[in-house]
């Protein structure tokens, strides 16, 4: 799963590591809630693109909450997909 990054349509290419990672995603199954942590894969610099190897359990329609730091502030992005 690639995360785009981008304000006013223009990319984000500064993000900052957070928790040792340029990202972090947390996916919440809807009906029972199952649960995933994916750290991003590594990356040696900032992108505006972060990729994650997500295996998700079962389709479903998952919460995924996307947290980044960027300009000193740690921010998070939800988003809704169904698999």
């Amino acid at each position: 799963m690639l995360v785009w990054l981008g304000r006013d349509g223009r990319p984000v290419n500064d993000l900052q590591r957070h928790l040792g990672a340029y990202g972090h995603l947390v996916a919440l199954r809807h009906g029972d809630l199952a649960y995933l942590h994916v750290h991003p894969a590594a990356a040696s610099q900032p992108s505006s693109v972060v990729a994650f190897g997500v295996t998700v359990p079962s389709a479903g329609t998952y919460r995924l909450s996307f947290e980044f730091r960027h300009l000193d502030e740690v921010r998070v992005a939800a988003f809704t997909v169904v698999v």
